[in-house]
C-alpha cells in the first residue's frame, strides 16, 4: 500500500530545457513526475496521488519560471 509522508517531499530534477521543466516528486512510498511546458505554462502530473503535496509540486515549477529562478538539482521541502 502506498503511503504519503505528511511532513516532507523530495524533488529531483529530471530535465530543464528551453521548452520543459520536469521534476520527480517523492513523498513516503509515493512518487510521480511533474512536467511544466515553459512556453504555454501548462502543467501535467503523472504518478501516485500525492494528496496535500499535489498543489506544491505544480506551484514550485510554475513559480520558478514566472520569477526567473533556477531550481536546484535536488531539494527537500518540509513542514514542522
Amino acid at each position: 500500500m502506498k503511503r504519503i509522508e505528511k511532513l516532507f517531499i523530495e524533488m529531483i530534477k529530471i530535465q530543464d530545457t528551453d521548452e520543459v521543466l520536469q521534476f520527480m516528486a517523492i513523498s513516503g512510498t509515493c512518487s510521480g513526475i511533474g512536467t511544466l511546458n515553459k512556453r504555454n505554462k501548462e502543467y501535467h502530473y503523472e504518478g501516485d496521488d500525492l494528496e496535500t503535496w499535489s498543489f506544491f509540486v505544480g506551484d514550485q515549477l510554475k513559480r520558478s519560471i514566472l520569477l526567473g529562478k533556477t531550481l536546484p538539482e535536488k531539494f527537500v521541502h518540509g513542514f514542522g
